[in-house]
């Protein structure tokens, strides 16, 4: 693999916004950490941030629209 520089990883704040979106998205934390290619959100790439936020928020749309259907 390639080398990871620590500078290029993302913020604790973020590791801890995106944990946070793993848990309100009801997201498989193991699965998206092997979709993004890494094996700990501290390791993510600052470039990479934005994807994943993204993903998450597709993943917690998707989720809410299931659940409209079970009569909240």
């Amino acid at each position: 693999g390639r080398q990871q520089d620590p500078n290029d990883w993302i913020s604790e704040q973020q590791v801890a916004d995106l944990a946070r979106l793993i848990d309100e998205s009801g997201a498989d934390r193991d699965r998206f950490l092997n979709v993004l290619k890494v094996d700990t959100l501290a390791h993510l790439p600052k470039r990479d941030f934005q994807h994943a936020c993204r993903l998450l928020a597709q993943k917690k749309a998707a989720n809410a629209k299931t659940q409209q259907g079970a009569g909240q």
